[in-house]
Order: C-alpha cells, then structure tokens, then sequence
C-alpha cells in the first residue's frame, strides 16, 4: 500500500505563558510602546530555526509487520541503529493580520540496521536507508493580552510530505515482491510520522517562546538599575503586516524605600497617568518609547531613593581656591536636599535634552575662615536641571545624565547669630556659579527605563534617542545571536594609549569576529589581572579611570556574542603618569599696574616629561566680586614658551585681573598657577580707595588671595 499524501494537522492549542505577575502595583497604563518591524523577522528567524529538531534517533525497538499464517512466526523489524537527519533548506517567518506565521522546507536523510525475523524466511540483518525532500511545514501563532497575562495559542501547526519525493532503499535484504512492499511502506511511514510528530512539537513549544522572547520580554521585568526598581508586563499585543506593536503598563519605585536626607512620609504623589506612550516611529529595527508620565515617575522614584541628595564633603568638594579672592581662607560645605518631588518637562526640547524642574531646593551651607567661628547658612531656591538623554550600554538602559543648572528665587538667611563672611549676594554667586554646577555634574546617570533587550535571540545596540512633548523613544538595531558560532574573535587595538598615559587611560580598539558585527563586539580589560568596567558592549573608544600613577598592565579580550573568548588577547604595558607637572610663577606685577607692558614668567617641571617638552597656555579673566566666575578677557597657547607679555592698554581699567597659567606633560596632566593684580592708569582705584574704606578692603583681599596664589600654586590634573 502506497500512502497517496501525509498531512499533520494540529488544531487549537493554548499555551499561556508564566514568569510575568499581574500589573505591576500603581502602574502607569501605556507607559512604554514597543514596536518591531517586520524587517526584525528576518533577523530573528534564525532563533527558531535553531530550535527546530536537526536530529533524531530511531527508536530501536521491535515492531510487528505482518501477521503470518499459524505456524509461522510474525514478521517483527527492529532498528538496531540509525539516525535521522533533518536539514532545514528555508525559513520564513512574516507578519499576518493579528498573527505571527512561520513556512519552512527540509529534507530528511536515514540510514539503519534493520534485524528482520521473516514469516516463512531466514532471519536477516540488511541495512536501510531513506530520503525524503521537500517536506513542508507551516505554523501560525495568535497572541493576546488580558489583565496582563499573555496568551500565546498557536493555531495551526501542519506538516506536508509528497509520499513521490521520499525513497526508500532495501535492496540488500532479499526480501519478496510481497514483504517488501510491506516493509516498504512501514519504514516509509515509521520514520516520516515521527519527523512530522518532531516539528509539530517543536512548532507548538517553540513558537510562543519565540514570541516571549521577542515581543513580551523586549522591556525587562524586575530589573533593577541604580537603586530603582523596574516592574512592566503587557497590556496589549497588535499585529499587522508591517510590524507588532506592544504596550506597557510598568512602575519605578526605589529599591531601599525612602532616604533618610529626605522630610518625614516623602513619597510620590498621584501624577497623571492618562498620558499613554505613542506608537514610536522610525527606521530601526525596534524602537520603544518612554511616556512623560513614566519618565517622571522614574525620576521621582529617584528623588525617593536619595539620588538627588548631595552633600560636598561626600565628594571632596573643595570649593577654597573659588572662595580665596573674596576671604583667603575660607572653606564651604554644603548639603542639598530636593525637598518635593520633582516634575519632568520634555516640552521644547532641543538635541534629547529634558528639564527636570526641583521647586523646593534647599542648602544647608557651613562657611569657615581663619580666626572666625563657623557660620550656618541657609539657602531655598527653586531650580532647573537640564540633562541628556542617552544608552547605557553596559545595563542596556536609557539614562538622564544632568548637563546644566538655572537656578530662580533664590533665598538666603543666616542662623541666628551668624557672623557673615561673605554678603547674600556674593553667597548667592557662590551657589549658583560653583555650588550647583558641581551637584549637577555628581549626582550621575540616572535610569530613566529598565533595561531594553530581546532576551537571548538577539543582541540590541542603540541608534538613535529622540525626545519628544509626550515621550522618549529610543531606536534600536538588532542583531541574531549564533549559537552555533564557536569561533572566537580576533582583538586588535587600533589606536593604544598614551605613552606615557594620564590616570584616565584610554585607547581603541577595531576587533573582527565572523558572526558578530563590531558594532556589537564586547571586550574585557583587564588591569594588572583585576576585571575593569570599561566598554563592556560595543563602540571603539575604551576608557579605564583612576589608574594610579606607576607600570601597569592591560590585557584586552574580545568577546562576541556568543561568549567565545580570543584566546590570544592584546596585552599592553604602559606607564601612568599621574603626576601634574610643578608650575612656579617667577615674575608677574606687584600690586596695582599703573602704566605699561607687564611680562609675567613662569617655570615648569615634571617628573617623566623633560622640561623642554612641557607645553603651556593662558587664559586672562576680571575677578567678579559678587563670587561669579571670572569674566573672560582672552586666552591663547604659549606652546614651549615660559613667559607671557601683556600691554596693559588690552586690560580694563580699575578692575582686578586674574592670569592664569597652564602648564601640561605628555600625558596630558595640567597644573595652574595665578598672578593678580589691579589695573589703574588714571589713578581712580586709589581715589575710590580713599572715598570708599568697603573698596579698599575689598582690594586688600585680592592682593591677599595673590599672596596665598603665589606661595601655594595650585596644581590640579586635567
């Protein structure tokens, strides 16, 4: 008996999926979209066909053929090896109306032992072999989601063989016109059931983890990043020709509940949350988009976490060479606390900046000078921080980095009692010029999402953010994870560092592998055998931070995607030079300039870079008295030179003029030195003097904070 076709249907069976919760707690409704293009199947269908079987072992177990008359034994068959061997010759996975469907064609190649006990026939042993091309399979999945929980049934699940296009050989067994047709077909029907059964399995099982892992699990639940905590499951699922677009709900909430620099019973207030995240748009592969109530949401989980605390002393904060031309001596601390949540602004945004808008700010300042007691100042203000967005590659998360600070409504009151050294406003310039800036420049990156990633299909690389009124959206390629790729990468540093290299060390690196684009190359540093943070994923330019000074040793290691290690990594000696070089001002105006050029001359040495090879700047500012920064006048390289020549017709008249000198090694470390000193040419400083005792001791401080410039030059690295 011939079999005229063999078509596997399977019908309707569900197959939910576990590992999300509900909705997550007080989560905001639609607060992220997440759309992949169909140009993503492409890439991704190679995830499924992994999993599909490429081997499978026949079963060796006896079978009963035929039944043979009374007397006789039946006709029984047993395997005693072989192994059948499915080749996937095509895959195609495409975007239907509301499903997800998959085609593909294989063939199957089988060789095995058969043990024969004929009826009315010697037993035999002969060896058999079978092929069959252009076996058909195609499976349709429709997902949905309620209250959160997806359901993944695929529908259609069906496996075509044309019986024409399988051959079955058993010419070495000796068998009879009638046995073997018999045989024939068992064998035939055997080994092409339990292919069929194998990919059909395969379809009902891979298929919803395939949209797990693509679609569902694109926004990583329970993700933890800087102290937040990020929770989402899906809201809704739609397909269409053209891509699959899933909604959010999600929640930040702090990871260690509220921090201790914040007022008693903090926590985040209703906010809307009718605001859903739109469609995002573009031409990446997956694009996923913040909405303005979750973006905010995130930011204040922050402020309750403590990250917007800030205290100057935490960060050694030395704010005296600021402070020397208004009281030499003095030093300030100073603890900010953002008293009320924060509110989020992506309105008018320019280049992916956000505001982030604190309206009760308030700092507790602590001021010293020589021979006077500590003063306690109290500052409350509202302010505006400004910051960029952008991708942490390390943790795949969106980040707000803050850039810039204004500041409004600026109040200062002293304790009861306090001995001022300094007037409000001149405190004010001192916040707002110093103060602020730095608070700005320490808090860090903050987590604005949680991590974005397809997990283990596909490796995601960010290309572009764009902020929008409603959202941030983030635009991401894709890249399929071959997990049958064991070669390993080949590493190269392109560009190596510095020799010899500031404590910031940096170099690049252009490393190729076969599968993995260098795009998304890792590479381990090492330094003197500890595991470093630098450039865990992707990019060119690797930075190691904080080396200290002396002979080191980096070893670099490129990674792909599938883990495979370059067994023989780049290893780079180098030589840290930490040291600023000793800059000495060795001549420079006394006092008040009155007439005439001015030269200032200066020395420089270092200890690995000979002193010929030191090169040198200036910059030439008006000293503010209000504690703002200095008004610059001009600036301009020196190169070897160690003397600047200034007429004093370029300078203005009665002000005091910072000079500031730079000095740099070969690695890049600068050290500074400062003259002062008054301009007067028509003798009005001294006329003020005299009408006004405030202004001349206003001047002495100056020439006082010069006195201390000198003989302390300050040095600092770059």
């Amino acid at each position: 008996m011939r079999l005229a076709g063999l078509i596997i249907a399977v019908g309707l069976f569900a197959s939910p999926v576990t590992g999300r919760a509900a909705c997550p707690k007080d989560a905001i409704p639609g607060a992220i979209a997440a759309r992949i293009d169909r140009g993503a199947m492409g890439l991704l269908q190679g995830v499924l066909a992994a999993q599909l079987p490429s081997e499978i072992p026949v079963p060796q177990m006896p079978y009963t053929v035929m039944t043979c008359p009374s007397g006789f034994d039946n006709t029984v068959i047993t395997p005693l090896s072989g192994t059948i061997h499915v080749t996937l010759r095509s895959i195609a996975v495409r975007l239907t109306s509301g499903a997800v469907e998959v085609d593909g064609t294989g063939d199957v190649e089988m060789v095995s032992e058969l043990q024969m006990q004929l009826c009315a026939m010697p037993d035999a042993t002969c060896p058999a072999t079978l092929s069959a091309h252009g076996i058909e399979f195609h499976g349709r999945i429709e997902p949905s989601v309620s209250s959160c929980q997806p359901s993944l049934p695929v529908t259609v699940a069906d496996v075509i063989v044309d019986p024409y296009s399988t051959a079955v050989q058993l010419d070495q067994c000796g068998l009879y016109d009638e046995v073997f047709q018999v045989v024939y077909d068992w064998l035939r029907t055997l080994i092409l059931d339990l292919v069929t059964t194998k990919i059909e399995d395969a379809l009902r099982t891979e298929l919803p983890l395939f949209m797990e892992t693509t679609v569902m699990g694109v926004v990583a639940n329970g993700v933890e990043l800087y102290g937040i905590r990020f929770d989402t499951a899906p809201e809704a699922i739609g397909i269409d020709p053209s891509a699959i677009v899933a909604r959010f709900a999600a929640n930040a909430t702090p990871v260690a509940g509220v921090a201790p620099c914040l007022p008693p019973d903090s926590a985040i207030p209703n906010e809307a949350t009718d605001q859903p995240a739109p469609v995002p748009s573009g031409g990446s592969m997956l694009q996923v988009a913040l909405s303005q109530p979750f973006t905010e949401r995130t930011v204040r989980a922050a402020w309750l976490s403590g990250w917007l605390c800030f205290d100057t002393r935490d960060y050694d904060l030395n704010l005296s060479e600021a402070l020397a031309p208004l009281a030499p001596g003095a030093t300030l601390s100073s603890t900010l606390v953002v008293a009320e949540p924060p509110a989020v602004d992506l309105s008018g945004s320019v280049d992916n900046h956000v505001k982030v808008s604190a309206e009760a700010l308030f700092a507790d300042v602590t001021l010293t000078a020589p021979g006077a007691p500590a003063a306690h100042i109290y500052a409350q203000m509202a302010a505006t921080f400004g910051g960029r967005v952008s991708m942490d590659q390390s943790t795949q998360a969106l980040t707000l980095e803050m850039t810039e600070v204004d500041t409004s409504a600026l109040r200062v009151q002293a304790a009861a009692g306090a001995e001022l050294i300094f007037s409000p406003a001149t405190l004010q310039g001192v916040l707002q010029n110093f103060v602020l800036p730095t608070y700005a420049e320490k808090i860090g990156p903050l987590a604005i999402s949680s991590g974005l990633f397809v997990t283990s299909a596909a490796a995601v690389r960010l290309a572009a953010i764009t902020v929008r009124p409603d959202s941030v959206q983030a635009n991401l390629d894709l890249w399929p994870i071959d997990r049958t790729d064991h070669v390993p990468p080949h590493t190269l540093v392109s560009k190596p560092p510095r020799q010899p290299s500031p404590a910031r060390v940096s170099f690049e690196v252009a490393s190729v592998d076969e599968s993995t684009p260098p795009a998304f190359m890792r590479h381990e540093v090492l330094l003197d055998g500890v595991a470093t943070t630098a450039a865990p994923t992707g990019g060119t330019l690797i930075v190691v931070s904080g080396v200290a000074p002396g002979s080191h040793l980096l070893v670099v290691t490129a990674i792909d995607l599938n883990d495979n290690r370059d067994p023989s990594p780049i290893k780079v000696h180098l030589v840290v030079d930490g040291t600023p070089p000793v800059l000495q001002i060795e001549q420079s105006p006394k006092g008040i300039l009155s007439e005439g050029d001015t030269v200032i001359a200066f020395s420089a040495v270092d200890d690995l870079t000979p002193a010929a090879l030191l090169v040198a700047r200036f910059s030439v500012g008006v000293i503010q008295k209000n504690g703002g920064v200095d008004l610059p006048l001009f600036a301009g390289d020196l190169g070897r030179s160690r003397s600047l020549t200034l007429a004093s017709a370029s300078l203005p008249e009665d002000e005091v003029i910072r000079v500031t000198i730079f000095a740099a090694d070969a690695a890049g470390n600068e050290s500074e030195a400062v003259a002062a000193f008054g301009v007067d040419r028509h003798s009005t400083f001294s006329c003020a003097a005299a009408r006004s005792p405030a202004a001349f001791l206003g001047l002495a401080a100056f020439l006082l904070a010069l006195a201390r410039a000198r003989r302390a030059a300050g040095r600092r690295p770059a």
